[in-house]
């Protein structure tokens, strides 16, 4: 066999290595969509009963971004904002026959919080938070976002009722 033989056969060897993993990357991110359906489902409900005017959402097959806040005419200002998807671990270099991602069980909710009329605050405060169900998923991010919203219709009022004075 030449030794151009034997590069290509090496080639073709590191090819299927790569292809094996792209593979397994595949399953990975179909595995995340199904984990995630119920979680979705939910999810658009619970930002659907919210009016517009506190909320922007993206929902995507295996996560999603909600934010809370108030519009200002045609700026919206962020209060807290969540990226919610199916719990997962990286690896810093994966094998040859491994995916770089791979499956944690429960849920992982990122949750930002900025803090815009506090000055002593010098940008925003991250946590991440993991859900063992889907269930304790939904409920937590509907109760926060219930508690939200009733401080805007709050405050909405107040400038209301000062605007009418």
């Amino acid at each position: 066999m030449s030794l151009k033989d034997e590069i290509e056969k090496l080639i073709r060897i590191e090819q299927e290595k790569i292809d094996a993993r792209e593979q397994k990357h595949h399953e990975y991110q179909e595995r995340q969509r199904q984990r995630f359906a119920l979680v979705r489902t939910i999810l658009q409900g619970i930002t659907d009963s919210i009016e517009g005017v506190y909320i922007r959402t993206r929902i995507d097959d295996d996560t999603a971004r909600i934010e809370l806040g108030m519009s200002n005419g045609d700026y919206f200002e962020t209060d807290i904002q969540w990226q919610v998807q199916p719990n997962f671990g990286t690896r810093c270099s994966a094998s040859k026959d491994e995916g770089l991602f791979y499956e944690e069980a429960g849920f992982r909710v990122e949750e930002t919080q900025y803090y815009h009329s506090l000055p002593e605050y010098h940008g925003p405060s991250e946590h991440t938070h993991i859900f063992p169900t889907e269930s304790q998923t939904c409920e937590y991010l509907a109760a926060k976002s219930a508690e939200k919203v009733a401080q805007y219709r709050h405050l909405t009022q107040l400038a209301q009722r000062a605007r009418k004075s």
